[in-house]
């Protein structure tokens, strides 16, 4: 009876002693997957190996807009003072979130009570061809403008052979092809191609800031005397 008992006080010892193992290495593994708030780290000159910078980066979190890296130079001894560099990131919109100001019609009727709704907003119309690559290669380009910009409204009409009247009726001569409206007046109108994007973009831009970059102008009236 007395050698059960010491028999079962021994492994109750040692499960303990496991266990104990086990939990630590657990907490090892938790805290080496989380990213500090800051770290240290050395670097050494190739050529003097007496020389020596510290740096400390601190981790801001994502809502932040800028990272501050701070650093001083050991081997100074005139300068003991830390140093810091700010870095930006650069916002991003998110593109899996909806595009409120976004809208797309296929008949005159829908496109007349869209127009007669907004007729005091500024109205970016995009015509595109279901089947049109070049259509699909810009469409991303045009879904981030109207993310950026929901002081605008932003209208999407598929040219098929349903709406033939509405396409004809609008003038529009080829795909992908953009017309702008402001206060119901139809301000300018432009191919839309890879190539020719920026100069869209840039007459979008210059009714959402209310003035005209000089500087685009005659390679505008260029592009638009080129389309027609």
């Amino acid at each position: 009876m007395t050698t059960f008992n010491r028999s079962t006080i021994f492994f109750l010892f040692l499960n303990t002693i496991i266990i104990n193992e086990m939990v630590a290495f657990a907490a090892f593994q938790v805290s080496s997957s989380v990213k500090p708030m800051f770290y240290q780290r050395k670097l050494s000159s190739s050529s003097d190996t007496s020389t020596s910078t510290t740096l400390h980066l601190q981790s801001i979190p994502s809502t932040h807009s800028s990272t501050v890296l701070s650093y001083k130079n050991t081997d100074d001894d005139d300068d003991n003072s830390v140093k810091e560099v700010v870095i930006k990131k650069k916002r991003r919109v998110v593109s899996s979130t909806p595009i409120k100001n976004l809208f797309a019609v296929d008949t005159m009727e829908d496109y007349a009570e869209f127009m007669e709704q907004h007729k005091t907003d500024l109205v970016v119309i995009r015509f595109f061809a279901p089947w049109c690559k070049a259509c699909a290669s810009i469409a991303p380009s045009y879904n981030r403008l109207a993310r950026r910009h929901p002081e605008a409204f932003f209208l999407d009409i598929a040219c098929t052979a349903k709406n033939t009247h509405l396409y004809e009726g609008l003038n529009v001569p080829y795909v992908p092809y953009g017309h702008i409206y402001n206060s119901d007046d139809l301000i300018d109108e432009m191919k839309m191609s890879k190539s020719n994007w920026k100069v869209f973009e840039a007459a979008v831009l210059d009714m959402i800031r209310g003035y005209c970059n000089l500087d685009d102008y005659e390679k505008r009236q260029e592009t638009i005397s080129f389309s027609f």
